[in-house]
């Protein structure tokens, strides 16, 4: 079982379908002023599962900003087209890489849904 394989009773916490996602993304922690970069694991209407660089302290419920990029090769996400998220999980993993799943907040919940 690798690090991201989850238990059946933790595999469907969404209330959307969620797509598989590749995606570069970057998360903003303004608890600490610093930029993670990432990828996406998958998407929903609702959230998504983000693999992140390196490890940071995360807290569920708190409240950090996600960008993710438009097309693969896009190496700047301007912290303006970030949009806010709510942390509903931490998967902390052997690789000190860990995974996140975040809850889209509103409004930016809208703008997240336009780019899955």
């Amino acid at each position: 079982m690798n690090d991201l394989e989850l238990k059946p009773e933790e595999r469907e916490r969404r209330s959307e379908p969620r797509s598989t996602v590749d995606w570069p993304c970057k998360v903003y922690l303004p608890q600490s002023g610093r930029y993670v970069a990432g990828q996406t694991c998958n998407l929903s209407r609702s959230g998504a599962l983000l693999r992140l660089e390196r490890s940071v302290n995360l807290a569920v419920g708190e409240t950090i900003y996600l960008g993710i990029a438009c097309k693969r090769r896009q190496a700047l996400i301007r912290r303006a087209d970030m949009q806010p998220v709510t942390i509903q999980r931490v998967i902390n993993t052997t690789d000190d890489r860990p995974a996140v799943a975040v809850r889209f907040d509103l409004p930016g919940a809208a703008a997240m849904r336009t780019a899955a």
